[in-house]
């Protein structure tokens, strides 16, 4: 496996939240606000649904995607009542001080989006973009990445699957095209939180939440494909569905999913497949009740299933907080550590925090883990 090394500081250390975990205990530290509407000027309505990988390229900087309304949402609005909703891009050397980049290759000013779709543009995705997921490439230049995304068309915003976006990059790090390959996934059961990782195999592997037909459950499914710009292919059924743990965190969803690259700990002979994600107990009705933010571990072996832990790493108390997250994984000096971003709302506007595991990560011998086999 490669891992990068990287200088990555911390400062913030506000609260610190106990821990359980399935594989071992973790501690989170809930750390500042890194990215709203602030500090990205496009966006005054807010922004969300991080997703963060390290820039293979350069090496020395993270990317992070994340979406943001640029409309209100509007019941009355026949065409896209929840809105429109694109996908902005944001750079940092240490993963705590962000900056805006450009979707248009203008010098990288910060002022323009990644994408945003446009109504009556004939698309599946003509009134949202959302729920982006950033992967970066295997081209051995390392100046492209994928970003994968929940697309809703404009005949009411109905969602209709997941999409993919190729991104190449300038030598000097600014973004020299955006390729919209659209739908990859059609689905016509609501969905999205999608996140995908490459195989050693070469392969992709797709974690995305589907709502079970006419029940208060949302499930996640995974899908394969051979590359991410071609028609994925979908499981014949649910890798986890909510009703067969009942657990008190997350009894009726299962969501915001992110693969990481775990080998602390694993079963001789077999591969494991580890995922951190949002559970969350729904009162009738879909009113939030509770949720946790938890890892799930599966030996790849061909018979096993996923295990997920009676008790979750951090405990949700509010609809508003821990939305959704995105992670980096890093070796300190030998030890597992993750950097966490998360979405919640301030006075009903989405903004990204930032929380991390205890002992502090940054410190020399910080590597960061790619989620995709290396």
């Amino acid at each position: 496996m490669i891992r990068h090394l990287f200088g990555i500081v911390l400062t913030a250390s506000l609260l610190s939240i106990p821990t359980e975990a399935l594989a071992q205990a973790r501690t989170w530290t809930l750390g500042q606000i890194v990215l709203s509407s602030a500090n990205v000027p496009y966006a005054p309505l807010g922004v969300g649904a991080p997703s963060v990988a390290l820039d293979e390229h350069s090496g020395t900087r993270f990317l992070e995607t994340f979406e943001y309304p640029a409309t209100a949402a509007n019941p009355l609005d026949p065409v896209c009542p929840s809105g429109i909703w694109g996908i902005g891009i944001a750079r940092s050397p240490n993963g705590i001080a962000w900056t805006t980049m450009d979707g248009d290759n203008d010098g990288g000013n910060g002022i323009s989006p990644l994408i945003v779709p446009v109504p009556g543009a004939g698309t599946e995705h003509d009134c949202v973009m959302a729920q982006p997921s950033i992967l970066w490439g295997d081209d051995p230049t390392g100046k492209f990445f994928w970003v994968a995304y929940k697309a809703q068309d404009d005949s009411g915003s109905n969602f209709t699957g997941i999409g993919m976006l190729e991104i190449e990059l300038f030598g000097n790090g600014n973004i020299k095209t955006v390729t919209d390959h659209g739908l990859v996934l059609p689905m016509t059961d609501i969905g999205g939180y999608s996140d995908f990782k490459r195989e050693c195999d070469g392969s992709y592997s797709m974690a995305v939440q589907r709502k079970v037909t006419g029940v208060l459950e949302y499930e996640m499914w995974e899908a394969t494909s051979p590359t991410p710009d071609v028609l994925w292919t979908l499981a014949p059924s649910p890798s986890v569905s909510p009703s067969a743990f009942a657990l008190p965190y997350m009894e009726n969803e299962v969501a915001s999913f992110e693969y990481f690259h775990d080998d602390w700990d694993p079963l001789d002979g077999f591969d494991e497949t580890h995922i951190m994600f949002i559970g969350r107990t729904l009162a009738l009705g879909g009113a939030f009740v509770t949720g946790g933010i938890a890892e799930m571990v599966r030996v790849e072996d061909g018979v096993s299933v996923f295990e997920l832990p009676a008790t979750p790493e951090i405990t949700i108390s509010t609809s508003t907080a821990y939305r959704h997250i995105g992670l980096i994984q890093l070796d300190v000096a030998g030890d597992q550590q993750f950097i966490m971003y998360t979405s919640e709302l301030s006075g009903g506007v989405p903004r990204i925090r930032v929380a991390y595991t205890d002992p502090l990560p940054g410190f020399p011998g910080t590597f960061v883990v790619p989620k995709s086999c290396n």
